[in-house]
């Protein structure tokens, strides 16, 4: 053998030597067990295999909470005056004030939407006959009768138990809309005790 041949081998031999220290420096160690306070307990790594793993998990199951049984609202029986209102309402006359929403066959009293009044607004925008009538004072109703739900009654809006007990006959009431369910199920039911008419 020349010298030649031993140097390079002696090359090749200290190149791998370096690479296998780099290599175990840089390789981060396996721990399986890790030892606190006496106590052995397996790494972050192997922990989450064993919880895989594992049918049986460390975590108590969920309770499922009890749902409200929802309770229907009982009908009241109309005065005579709520009744004579009622009448009143439906026997006022009030053409379609239809909206200018473009698409003629969209506006319709199936799509409510749609029906309802919209301004004309801009200077070459023309009114039609197929367009409905326009707003004015003159379809306006009698005042005692002004602002009453179609039913007859007048609405009051109810988020406690006192507002219930405080409605009046010939009043009915209607639930807030931001009242959770379990709230929403007792003021029934403490309306349907007192026989107070709920709109919604």
């Amino acid at each position: 053998m020349t010298a030649e041949h031993t140097h390079t081998k002696t090359e090749t031999a200290h190149a791998h030597d370096a690479k296998a220290a780099v290599e175990t420096k840089t390789a981060k160690p396996v721990a399986e067990t890790k030892v606190t306070d006496g106590k052995a307990t397996p790494a972050k790594g192997k922990a989450k295999e064993i919880a895989k793993n594992d049918p049986t998990p460390n975590k108590p199951a969920k309770k499922k909470g009890k749902k409200a049984v929802w309770v229907k609202k009982e009908k009241v029986k109309k005065d005579t005056k709520t009744r004579d209102v009622q009448e009143d309402l439906l026997s006022k006359w009030k053409p379609i004030f239809w909206g200018r929403f473009g698409k003629k066959h969209m506006r319709t009293r199936n799509n409510p939407k749609y029906d309802k009044w919209r301004k004309p607004r801009g200077e070459d925008m023309q009114q039609r006959r197929d367009d409905g009538a326009v707003v004015d004072v003159g379809y306006r109703g009698p005042r005692a009768i002004r602002g009453i739900h179609p039913s007859g009654y007048r609405e009051v809006m109810v988020y406690t138990r006192k507002d219930l007990e405080m409605i009046k006959p010939m009043h009915a009431a209607r639930i807030s809309g931001t009242i959770g369910r379990k709230k929403k199920i007792e003021l029934i039911k403490f309306a349907n005790e007192k026989k107070i008419p709920v709109l919604n």
